[in-house]
């Protein structure tokens, strides 16, 4: 649903809803109140040519007009025929209003309404069978709402019956061919149409703002649900039994994930400082321990809620491992349009390497293809970078996210690096 289109099409129902009441319906009050004058002297029968009886110069009559008897022994006193074009020209003359300019404004109003009406059908998407009944509600009342003169013929054949005589002897009136309607009938139902209009146009900006509420609330409620799922998939990642151990040797235990140079931990409250120590217990039953060296805290964001990413240095390494040639660990943070967060800086043993999202995946694959040797997940791994790649800066890239976080659980080692970056990208995804 594009809602800069849908708001352009509100906008332009109110500004006809404004011209209907500022301009047609103010006139229409006062064409109503000439109508009901020459009501006075209408024969109040739709039989035949009694339509067509008024009394003279359109005045009350002494009597009303007899519809029993009607024109069969001539026609009453005073009574006459007056031409469509003479009854027009009286409700002109009691309302100040200009009919034909009135008719065409009007008509006018109801053809621009009807195409913004179906521009919108075309912006609202149709009710899923999944949709809610709120969702379903709303798009059929708005899709019932119809501008037209549906209701004005209605209005006027309701008219038409009720002043239709039950008994007659009017001979001339029975066997008269057609149908005549009385200009008077006529308007009243044009004004009664109108007020049907000013209701739908109403009603319509009403719903349509309620469904505009409805797509907004259902799109922060997924966007929520892909929060969760993305917390409780990074929740899993770093769930592995950690300790850590301060300075005055004060221990906590706490859940994580150790990866090379780096500790990744949801508990957002450990209480953890540079110097301090976490240890790892391996299923050897040896303990490795690693140095803080900087606790890398982030706050919030998006699907991902604050976590610590620590720089750490493995003190428990052998000399060899202490002495030797140094490993450098590339940390990649991506950089582009999609972007918004961005990693701190490392420390000496890892380099934050700056790439942008097509160099991002590219390296991810190579990676894939050079560490792992099970042709079948080597495949699903890399056609699974490949969907993250096309959906890079939409919602769904939470959804391929999750999906070749799923692929990679016995590769963590490999794809660790990326994760940083990977996560940013799903977090800006879910702003």
């Amino acid at each position: 649903m594009n809602r800069t289109r849908t708001d352009e099409l509100i906008d332009e129902l109110k500004d006809l809803e404004g011209k209907i009441a500022s301009t047609l319906r103010s006139q229409a009050d006062k064409i109503e109140v000439a109508v009901s004058q020459v009501d006075l002297s209408w024969s109040a029968s739709t039989l035949g040519h009694h339509a067509e009886i008024y009394y003279m110069n359109f005045q009350r009559p002494p009597h009303p007009f007899n519809a029993e008897w009607g024109t069969q022994l001539g026609m009453p006193d005073g009574w006459g025929t007056p031409t469509v074009e003479q009854v027009q020209a009286e409700i002109e003359r009691l309302s100040g209003v200009d009919l034909k300019k009135w008719d065409a404004e009007y008509d006018d109003a109801l053809s621009k309404l009807s195409d913004a009406k179906s521009a919108l059908m075309i912006e609202i998407p149709s009710p899923p069978l999944s949709a809610d009944e709120k969702y379903r509600g709303l798009a059929s009342e708005i899709e019932s709402i119809s501008f037209d003169h549906s209701y004005q013929k209605d209005c006027l054949a309701q008219s038409m019956n009720a002043n239709r005589p039950s008994i007659s002897r009017d001979m001339r009136a029975i066997s008269a061919g057609g149908v005549r309607i009385p200009a008077n009938l006529y308007y009243s139902a044009r004004i009664e149409g109108l007020r049907y209009t000013q209701k739908n146009v109403a009603a319509l900006i009403k719903n349509v703002k309620l469904l505009l509420r409805y797509f907004e609330l259902h799109q922060e409620s997924e966007a929520a649900k892909k929060d969760v799922e993305v917390h409780s998939m990074f929740s899993q990642m770093t769930n592995n039994p950690l300790t850590l151990r301060k300075g005055d040797g004060t221990t906590q235990p706490f859940r994580g994930l150790v990866t090379k140079g780096q500790v990744i931990t949801f508990e957002s409250t450990l209480p953890v400082e540079e110097g301090d120590i976490v240890e790892r217990e391996l299923p050897n039953h040896q303990t490795e321990q690693f140095e803080i060296l900087d606790t890398g805290f982030y706050s919030a964001h998006g699907g991902i809620q604050a976590h610590y990413q620590m720089k750490v240095r493995k003190v428990t390494a052998s000399p060899i491992s202490l002495h030797g040639s140094a490993t450098t660990t590339n940390v990649y943070n991506v950089h582009g349009p999609n972007a918004r967060i961005n990693n701190q800086s490392v420390d000496q043993s890892h380099n934050l390497v700056g790439v942008g999202e097509d160099e991002l995946f590219q390296k991810l694959k190579d990676v894939i293809q050079a560490s792992i040797d099970a042709s079948i997940q080597r495949e699903q791994l890399l056609l699974a970078i490949g969907e993250m790649q096309e959906n890079a800066g939409k919602r769904s890239f939470a959804e391929k996210f999750q999906n070749f976080m799923s692929l990679a659980g016995n590769c963590m080692t490999v794809v660790t690096p990326f994760l940083p970056a990977l996560a940013n990208l799903a977090a800006s995804a879910q702003s």
